[in-house]
């Protein structure tokens, strides 16, 4: 397999439909990812098909999720983590109630500020002026529209910091009592105090952001919100002291964060910069409790409307597609608005179906076609198995796909490179596919006998449980080799077909021992070691291989003295009987075992 596309189709082993496996790269970021969240998706998995999916789970998910997106640093993924944490705020965390919602969007905007808003991010602005050395900051370009923009976000802490650094403060010291300082004083203190008084709602499962009073109830919040904005509706209509103020800039200014912190319209409009800080701007303050989805596509065509059109960030088109069909709970639409930062078999897509609302409408899927959410998941398995190191990464998450997954695993697995072989056995058991799992061990046994490795070759026969093959691997190996895959074999133990293999290589070193004309001791030790492989053999050697092997050891039948008993040379007669077959082989060997038995009855009536 490679890049570009191309496919194996399988039979599944419950549906009629073929299951197609395609293959189309992913970056190395989301390769990355794939691996970091295979836990938390393999555990979501494990409690969606267990029916134990509750909230707080799902949330842990989306968690886990959003912050390895975040972490990574990917410049490429930032995108894909501003929508990832928009899927959680419309799906997840507006299911608490309102007030969530608004303070959810704040968190939204602080955290995927270079994604989600256009122009300079708000918070490298905030660190420029905080960090400038300039004598006057109040003087910089940007100052008092970057403090609206803050308050209008939430973000009262930082643009309290901004508001510190006023010349102001100093000025008030150095020139104690004059009244001209000291009314432009009262107004920069009037406004500083509002902002930093600002009530939040902070209810349980939302995000806290940007400092204000935070009150977790809604009847004390709306009580302290109303004795509030009194507050700043008089700060604003006090005209004796704007008009003692003396300063241009500085009345301007306050007056302009003032209507900020009132909701008022026009200054929530001047203040934000794209339809995504307005929306969160306009629900910050003037509706704080209101729930966000049932109001979504009204609000969002305004915010767009006011700030003429959505910008030309993919992320911010997702975004209002996202959150229009979040309030219908179109499961169709929300993907299709994902998709504009993602590819079709992206991590992102893949994923976020798992946090479609319950009973969110699909389309119908036609007989043996995968559902919607399934659909994407299978273009992400594609996508994973295009990659040697996500491969077996794809088999796990096709494990998980109702319709096509069986399929679509064990096309993966009887693909498997040879280095991975183990871990598709293990993969192979659990998923219940053994047949795929042996057939990549054979195919990787046959590749490493023919190379001329041939101890690798043999353990990976055995895993494919071909005893004989794995015989043949060995059989031109010197004697020190023999020795080394001896203790190899008595290390795995006595079953099954590991057994078999161990008994067929010892015989096949006394037989040879034998041929050469040992010396007497040796060849006293070559046959005891021959005649224990054929009773070991007889019992588990596979049905096909037994005529052959008895075939084989037909010298050993008409030895003389015997080298079997009477009762031993009739336990192998059984043995043929059983599961001997009746092919040329097992009549030669018959013919063999009769004359064992004769010498051996006649030796045991006349010893020596």
């Amino acid at each position: 397999m490679g890049d570009g596309h191309c496919g194996g189709k399988v039979r599944s082993d419950d549906t009629a439909a073929a299951s197609a496996v395609s293959w189309g790269r992913l970056p190395a970021a989301h390769r990355r990812l794939a691996h970091d969240a295979l836990p938390a998706f393999r555990e979501l998995q494990a409690a969606l098909h267990s029916g134990g999916v509750t909230a707080p789970v799902l949330q842990r998910y989306a968690q886990t999720i959003s912050d390895l997106l975040v972490l990574d640093q990917d410049t490429l993924l930032a995108p894909e983590a501003a929508i990832w944490d928009l899927l959680q705020v419309a799906l997840l965390h507006t299911q608490a109630g309102g007030g969530v919602a608004t303070e959810s969007l704040i968190w939204l905007l602080a955290r995927h500020e270079g994604a989600l808003s256009p122009g300079v991010p708000l918070g490298l602005a905030a660190e420029e002026l905080a960090l400038s050395e300039a004598a006057v900051p109040e003087a910089q370009p940007g100052f008092w529209e970057t403090v609206q923009r803050l308050a209008a976000l939430g973000r009262a802490e930082e643009a309290g910091e901004l508001l510190g650094r006023h010349t102001l403060w100093r000025r008030a010291v150095e020139a104690a009592g004059d009244r001209a300082v000291l009314a432009q004083v009262a107004v920069l203190e009037a406004v500083l105090a509002l902002l930093r008084s600002t009530p939040r709602l902070r209810l349980p499962g939302a995000p806290a952001v940007g400092g204000g009073r935070a009150h977790d109830e809604p009847g004390g919040f709306q009580e302290a919100r109303q004795v509030w904005l009194c507050g700043v509706v008089a700060a604003r209509a006090d005209e004796r002291r704007w008009g003692a103020c003396g300063d241009a800039a500085l009345a301007a200014g306050a007056r302009g964060l003032l209507g900020v912190l009132a909701g008022d319209g026009r200054a929530l409009d001047a203040a934000t910069q794209g339809w995504l800080e307005l929306l969160a701007a306009r629900l910050l303050h003037k509706h704080p409790t209101a729930p966000l989805l049932p109001d979504a596509p009204a609000l969002v065509a305004e915010c767009v409307a006011a700030k003429g059109g959505t910008g030309p960030s993919a992320a911010m088109q997702a975004a209002a597609g996202l959150l229009a069909a979040a309030a219908e709970r179109d499961a169709a639409r929300i993907l299709a608005a994902c998709s504009l930062v993602a590819a079709a078999g992206s991590f992102l897509l893949a994923h976020a179906v798992d946090l479609l609302p319950p009973g969110a409408p699909d389309l119908p899927p036609a007989a043996g076609t995968p559902s919607l959410p399934e659909w994407y998941r299978c273009e992400y398995v594609g996508a994973l198995a295009a990659a040697r190191a996500t491969r077996l990464l794809a088999a796990e998450v096709a494990a998980w796909c109702p319709r096509r997954g069986r399929g679509c695993v064990q096309a993966l697995l009887e693909r498997t490179p040879p280095g991975e072989v183990l871990r598709t056995v293990r993969l192979g058991r659990r998923f219940g596919l053994p047949g795929a799992a042996r057939h990549a061990a054979r195919a990787a046994g046959a590749a490493a006998a023919q190379a001329g490795r041939s101890a690798e070759a043999l353990g990976l026969f055995l895993r494919a449980g071909d005893a004989a093959a794995g015989a043949a691997a060995v059989a031109g190996l010197d004697d020190g080799q023999v020795a080394d895959l001896r203790a190899m074999l008595e290390a795995a133990g006595g079953c099954g077909p590991l057994a078999a293999a161990r008994e067929q290589l010892r015989l096949q070193r006394a037989m040879a021992a034998l041929a050469r004309g040992a010396p007497a001791a040796e060849r006293a030790e070559a046959l005891a070691a021959a005649k224990d492989a054929v009773l070991v053999l007889a019992r588990s050697a596979p049905a096909d291989a037994l005529p052959r092997i008895l075939f084989a050891v037909a010298e050993l039948l008409d030895a003389a003295p015997p080298v079997f008993s009477e009762g031993e040379v009739r336990a192998l007669v059984r043995a043929l009987g059983e599961r001997g077959g009746d092919g040329p082989e097992a009549q030669a060997a018959r013919l063999a075992l009769a004359r064992g038995l004769t010498r051996a009855h006649v030796a045991a009536l006349c010893p020596a």
